[in-house]
């Protein structure tokens, strides 16, 4: 690999290496000596600001006053702070880097007059091929189904209304909810309310049950449908997962993993619980839960880079419009939430949806 040379006069990079294997890059990045003696500089107006001395305003406190109350140690430590903030960024844009988290810094020994010297590593989105997803596509969406509605589902769905309604009547005359349940199930169904007029009303404007049967008749369709649509994708996703060979940033599988285990804390909160009630209901340790979580990280980790990789692809982009309402209601509802972590988060959301929906229509 050519060694790449800075156009910049104010550090240079050595010893770039690209790592596959890790899906990172690693660079030496030296700032020379009459640069890091300017950051020097500053880093000394900067503790003459906050550095309180007797008989000395803010900001003009002597070198020698300075140096003798916070140490030599702790001025090249600021400085090097100084010049690593503005030197690595310059150094990741001018190697076009994508990185997708925070560098690791490991940083030489620092001397006064002489040149700053340190080494970066950053994780980067890792190269990979992604198979033919038309083809698996048009595999999995274009297999014939014909979605019915029996007579027996309709009654079905009817009795469980019914059976709701006498649950709610054993509530309202002061019924423990669990207690209504089962007494309900209890209950001969000729004796459950019966689905008359006043019943229907109650659940919507209908003239009679025949017309109300039509339409349960078709929600219960589109109820079929939407599962049958996603068992699909969930076969797609399957099938992608497994066929596209990445090789993931540790950083990846980590982000992955603190994001299911927030989506499990708030499922847990929502039922009036908490993952340490719940691990030691379990008896398992956090250690276990999160290495039982990781196969399930690894591959949606894996699933959203393939999907950011399709969306590049096939220039599928969320309109801005749509992805500002949206933020804007969840953050009604999360009102600590950052913004741009929301607008992130819908975004991608958002695209992953067009995705789905380019592939699906791709294959009819």
């Amino acid at each position: 690999m050519t060694q790449p040379k800075s156009k910049q006069a104010d550090y240079k990079i050595t010893n770039f290496k690209n790592l596959p294997e890790t899906s990172e890059v690693t660079m030496t990045i030296e700032v020379p000596a009459n640069v890091f003696s300017s950051y020097t500089d500053r880093a000394y107006k900067h503790f003459s600001k906050i550095v309180k001395v007797d008989g000395f305003r803010p900001g003009k406190v002597p070198k020698g006053v300075i140096l003798k109350h916070v140490g030599e140690n702790a001025i090249l430590e600021e400085a090097s702070k100084m010049a690593m903030q503005d030197s690595y960024p310059k150094a990741i844009k001018e190697q076009g880097l994508l990185i997708i988290d925070a560098p690791m810094i490991k940083l030489s020994d620092l001397k006064e007059g002489e040149p700053l010297e340190y080494t970066l590593t950053a994780p980067v989105p890792p190269a990979f091929e992604t198979p033919n997803y038309k083809k698996v596509a048009k595999g999995i969406f274009t297999k014939p189904v014909e979605i019915k509605v029996t007579e027996e589902e309709v009654s079905n769905s009817i009795l469980d209304l019914r059976k709701r309604r006498k649950q709610i009547e054993l509530i309202q005359k002061g019924v423990a909810p669990e207690k209504a349940q089962t007494e309900t199930d209890k209950i001969k169904e000729t004796d459950l309310p019966k689905l008359d007029n006043d019943f229907l009303q109650t659940l919507g404007d209908f003239k009679n049950l025949e017309e109300f049967k039509i339409k349960l008749k078709e929600t219960i369709k589109s109820e079929k449908e939407a599962r049958e649509i996603n068992k699909r994708r969930a076969q797609f996703v399957e099938d992608i997962v497994n066929d596209t060979k990445i090789t993931l940033p540790t950083v990846l599988i980590s982000h992955e993993s603190d994001r299911l285990q927030a989506q499990f804390e708030d499922d847990l909160k929502r039922v009036g619980s908490n993952l340490n009630a719940y691990l030691k209901s379990v008896d398992k340790t956090s250690e276990q839960f999160l290495e039982e979580l990781k196969p399930q990280a690894i591959k949606q980790a894996k699933l959203q880079l393939i999907l950011n990789k399709i969306a590049e692809e096939e220039k599928i982009i969320p309109r801005q419009e749509q992805v500002e309402v949206e933020t804007s209601h969840l953050l009604q509802h999360h009102k600590d939430a950052n913004k741009d972590s929301v607008m992130a988060y819908v975004t991608m959301q958002l695209r992953n949806q067009m995705v789905f929906d380019f592939l699906e229509k791709q294959t009819k």
